[in-house]
């Protein structure tokens, strides 16, 4: 590590401006006050020194500098708070950083310039296609929802995208990389578009809003095909750390002190639109803990609004059982009349239900506890049996005292 690269880059990133755009600062003597940008507090007790160049969060008694500050704002390395900071001091990141972190930041921003000229190729695609405006049309997907979250289509070509990039200077191997377009197995193994004739949807990262993949919706009701696939894992996107809509709702999120998780893309993008700003979702996979600890740095409040399918239910009973592990609290939204958040959505009048259904979300334990009850206490040993064996997997699941104490004495 470069420890005088470290050095000159701190002193040349100003606190009080890194933490400013994170959280409101107000000047009080030679310090500056403001709430805690890691919790929610009514009266503020973070404290910034310009002289000292350092933080203190009074309320948990943590402090540091501003590297470990973007780290635990940002959830990121060492090495990931350095390049940030770089970036914004407009510095160049020596090569001993560089050879151990992952791709280049060069790297990176090729790829991130890849995305966007592929989103806008989708883009111009899905202005010149009926098939897809009809099929948004139906699915009440409105003008808004297009343009706030940049609908597109892949266009019917099996190679469009991939001619477009190359014209556009890209090689190959960069198109290949990213995701967008693969090289065939078989015959000519030329290279061919990976979301040809879909609905697609650009995921972002978190921080800055790039573009780090996308999703393609099947929409011509072809039913040998997956209904949705998604960009594979690349030097920028990887799907276990990655929460689709994040971006737009981590303000929310830390505002509200509360998380919404859902299942789809869609799901995200109606609840956005309807104003449930603090709705993200996983990108083709189980919940994982790296989503968790990306969600735990922005709250403790965990709703969780999955699929009423089976899949669904089991991935809300293992969800929970992380969430508990974690120390999160976790609340379960149950939607009636509908598979899944999104379709609930399509109908508008169903926004004021679904607010009463949020102010009302039960613990998650005790949800389960409710459900576990009317099925298997029926007067019978071995439904009791049951019972106890699953509310005293869960009490072993809490690891709070306090609350295990107040479960044994309902």
């Amino acid at each position: 590590m470069d420890e005088r690269f470290v050095e000159d880059l701190k002193n040349r990133v100003e606190l009080v401006d890194v933490i400013g755009k994170y959280v409101v600062v107000k000047k009080t003597g030679k310090n500056f006050t403001c709430k805690s940008p890691f919790r929610n507090e009514r009266t503020p007790s973070f404290s910034i020194s310009p002289e000292k160049q350092a933080w203190y969060d009074f309320g948990v008694g943590e402090g540091g500098d501003v590297i470990s500050f973007i780290e635990k704002i940002e959830n990121c390395s060492f090495v990931e708070a350095v390049e940030y900071l770089a970036d914004i001091a407009g510095l160049e990141m020596p090569k001993s950083f560089t050879d151990h972190a992952g791709p280049t930041k060069e790297a990176k921003q090729d790829i991130f310039k890849l995305h966007e000229a592929a989103c806008s190729f989708f883009e111009a695609e899905f202005k010149k296609n009926n098939t897809v405006q009809n099929y948004c049309a139906d699915r009440h997907i409105a003008k808004s929802m297009i343009k706030n979250w940049h609908l597109g289509y892949g266009g019917k070509e099996k190679n469009g995208l991939t001619k477009h990039l190359l014209s556009k200077g890209f090689s190959e191997a960069m198109i290949s990389e990213s995701g967008v377009a693969f090289t065939r197995s078989f015959g000519d193994k030329s290279m061919m578009d990976r979301f040809c004739g879909r609905l697609i949807i650009p995921v972002r990262e978190p921080r800055e809003g790039h573009i780090i993949a996308f999703t393609g919706r099947e929409i011509e009701g072809n039913k040998k095909t997956a209904k949705y696939i998604n960009s594979p894992e690349n030097p920028v996107y990887h799907k276990s750390a990655t929460l689709f809509g994040l971006d737009k709702a981590r303000a929310a999120v830390r505002d509200q002190d509360q998380v919404i998780l859902v299942e789809g893309n869609f799901d995200v993008v109606f609840a956005h639109e309807r104003g449930f700003h603090t709705v993200v979702a996983t990108c083709g996979t189980a919940l994982t803990e790296d989503h968790l600890r990306i969600l735990k740095r922005l709250t403790t409040n965990i709703y969780l609004a999955f699929d009423q399918d089976l899949a669904g239910k089991k991935a809300t009973l293992r969800s929970t059982e992380m969430c508990l592990k974690m120390e999160l609290e976790p609340r379960i939204i149950e939607i009636e009349g509908a598979k899944d958040f999104g379709e609930f959505l399509e109908d508008r009048a169903n926004t004021k239900i679904l607010k009463q259904q949020i102010d009302t979300a039960p613990k998650a334990i005790d949800f389960f506890f409710e459900k576990f009850a009317l099925k298997n206490l029926n007067n019978t040993l071995e439904g009791e049996k049951k019972f106890l064996d699953a509310f005293f997997y869960f009490l072993g699941l809490i690891t709070r005292p306090i609350e295990v104490d107040d479960y044994l004495a309902q």
